[in-house]
């Protein structure tokens, strides 16, 4: 899954050590664009994260997952890119706004690997 893909959950996992249900975004696009192409990307994580609230919040993800009944959630969005300051800003604003509704939120950059012959 990507994140073009605003319909679908593109992974979802369970810590039981956490008691916690990770629903993660998988970004694949560069921050390395554009003004208008940034926007849109933009548009693009933001429209994604709604419809994982709407699916938190539909009860769906506990239909899914009923094992995770009492379990706290949690979206994370897997940057394959590195993201920029201004990104970081947005995410800390989606991140404060999340909170009123338990939900926790975080990014990563997955590590560039190297290729060797």
């Amino acid at each position: 899954m990507a994140l073009s893909n605003v319909d679908v959950v593109d992974a979802t996992s369970i810590s039981v050590q956490e008691k916690r249900v990770l629903l993660t975004i998988v970004d694949d696009i560069s921050w390395d664009t554009d003004p208008e192409e940034k926007k849109k990307h933009i548009k693009l994580v933001e429209t994604k994260i709604n419809n994982y609230l709407r699916y938190i919040k539909s009860g769906q993800v506990l239909d899914n997952y009923p094992e995770a009944v009492g379990y706290g959630v949690a979206i994370v969005i897997q940057c394959q890119y590195p993201i920029t300051q201004k990104v970081k800003e947005i995410y800390e604003k989606i991140a404060d706004g999340l909170k009123q509704f338990d939900i926790l939120f975080g990014y990563f950059i997955v590590a560039q690997l190297d290729e060797t012959e």
